[in-house]
């Protein structure tokens, strides 16, 4: 289950996510979820996080709040199939 904590300034994002449906390598900008506003960064962050298997997929974390993902795959970009983990470990500054 995906988790969000926040300790003085600092902003731990944690946790999985399965998608219920397939992602098509093609589409940019998948949403994963919104954070609550004590969690908002200070500037958009981006991670690479772990995915299913070998695979990868980069995470952006955005001043409003809204939490997307793109760019799936090892070597190449992939489709992301059903049920697929997608992996979130991140820390950030929050916005005051």
């Amino acid at each position: 289950k995906p988790t969000a904590k926040r300790e003085l300034g600092k902003v731990t994002l944690s946790g999985a996510f399965r998608n219920d449906v397939k992602i098509n390598a093609s589409t940019v900008d998948v949403p994963m979820g919104i954070l609550p506003q004590w969690a908002i960064p200070e500037s958009n962050q981006s991670f690479v996080c772990q995915g299913s298997g070998v695979n990868r997929y980069f995470m952006v974390v955005r001043t409003n709040g809204t939490v997307n993902m793109a760019r799936y795959g090892s070597a190449s970009l992939s489709d992301v199939p059903v049920g697929s983990w997608l992996n979130i470990s991140a820390v950030y500054s929050a916005k005051d």
